[in-house]
């Protein structure tokens, strides 16, 4: 018996959503590459290992984590934007390409357009440290201190457009001043530069700044975060020191290719949530001064829409640019 044509189409549309629901409920069904784009050994890099691990003990299937540093962090997220959207090549995005999206205009990819991110993996609070020798004790008192010392006070940061950067240009937005930045080519750079006192202070990501911090190296005058973080429970958030609204974080999440089928992503954000509910997860992620950051796929779109808008805002009022 011969079909009509309507009918055909109808059979074949079925057909197409009966195997991107089979698709979705399979996934995955075979090894899934995660590309970092950034080298090993960082706090992203581990926090993907360790969400890999999980996943691959979960579905019984190699999530496999490859490093592509390179260009902040965009060659690795334009590669993977180009590849098969099927769920089976992902990418760690963080803040940093958020940040890029305004800072970078000439990038080979969209990270809204061409990406679709399926959830935030985790977040880390910055902290505002000066050098242990430093007359400052809390963030009002360093606004103080620089408009006395006027053309005599600096600040470092992890480079041009890092989000420790971008957390003071935030900061003076609330509360203007003038300090000359001073960016260096990563956090532990910086560092070195404040605790030597090359530099007045810095926003550093907590991660990196605890070893110091309890060494007693740097002081820690405040948390970036609307809440204290239980790792520093004495240190006081930049909203209780007068910095009104101030809330800045660091995070990091997986992204897919655009138009990859939404019951993979879905399903693969559902597996992410159970990953980071993990009581040995969560135990591990801490350890690194990060928390659990997992969102539904729909609010991950606001979520990263609004980074990127926030950023780009503060690009563009800071009359920010990389040679």
């Amino acid at each position: 018996m011969r079909l009509k044509p309507w009918l055909r189409g109808v059979m074949a549309a079925a057909c197409m959503v009966v195997g991107v629901a089979a698709q979705g409920a399979d996934y995955p069904s075979g090894p899934v590459r995660l590309v970092v784009p950034y080298g090993p050994g960082g706090s992203s890099d581990i926090a993907a290992r360790l969400v890999a691990e999980k996943l691959s003990a979960a579905t019984k299937q190699s999530f496999i984590v490859e490093n592509k540093p390179g260009a902040g962090g965009t060659l690795g997220a334009g590669y993977v934007a180009r590849q098969a959207p099927d769920g089976y090549t992902l990418v760690l995005g963080t803040t940093g390409h958020s940040i890029n999206q305004t800072l970078m205009p000439h990038l080979p990819y969209d990270l809204t357009r061409d990406l679709t991110l399926v959830s935030p993996l985790v977040k880390g609070a910055l902290v505002l440290v000066v050098s242990k020798d430093s007359p400052v004790k809390s963030a009002s008192d360093l606004i103080s201190y620089i408009t006395a010392h006027p053309g005599k006070t600096s600040f470092g940061s992890a480079g041009i457009g890092s989000s420790p950067h971008l957390a003071v240009e935030i900061m003076r937005q609330v509360r203007p001043f003038d300090s000359v930045h001073v960016p260096f080519s990563g956090s532990s750079a910086d560092l070195t530069a404040l605790i030597g006192g090359q530099v007045t202070f810095s926003f550093e990501t907590l991660s990196v700044a605890m070893p110091f911090i309890k060494s007693g190296r740097v002081k820690a005058l405040a948390v970036s975060t609307a809440e204290r973080d239980s790792a520093l429970p004495d240190v006081p958030t930049m909203r209780e020191q007068g910095f009104k609204d101030f809330d800045v974080s660091f995070w990091n999440g997986i992204f897919v290719p655009k138009k990859t089928p939404a019951n993979v992503v879905e399903t693969l954000n559902e597996q992410i949530k159970a990953a980071l509910a993990l009581p040995d997860t969560k135990e591990k992620l801490a350890g690194l001064n990060l928390m659990p950051a997992w969102k539904s796929v729909a609010d991950s779109q606001r979520f990263v829409a609004q980074d990127v808008q926030t950023y780009a805002s503060v690009i563009q009022a800071a009359h920010i640019k990389i040679d």
